[in-house]
């Protein structure tokens, strides 16, 4: 997969748009670990949610991640990839 597939070139994405590319991501992650891609994708899902923020008080409905920690929380998690 090349970054076109996945782009996460935004800091800060709105929870629904980093859901639809959860699938992509966790299929990379999954083959670069050896790993279960429907493992992965939970625990990738699970980590988006933990970060996802509502600004203005929860006003407007709409959640946000910010990638830059996601990309963090990932790396914790699963290291640099190969």
């Amino acid at each position: 997969m090349n970054k076109k597939q996945c782009p996460s070139h935004f800091a800060i994405l709105s929870l629904q748009n980093a859901e639809f590319q959860l699938e992509c991501v966790a299929a990379k992650w999954a083959s670069d670990l050896k790993r279960d891609s429907t493992t992965i994708r939970e625990e990738i899902r699970q980590i988006l949610l933990n970060n996802a923020i509502t600004p203005f008080d929860e006003l407007s409905g709409v959640k946000f991640v910010n990638v830059f920690e996601i990309n963090l929380e990932l790396r914790k998690r699963y290291g640099q990839h190969p």
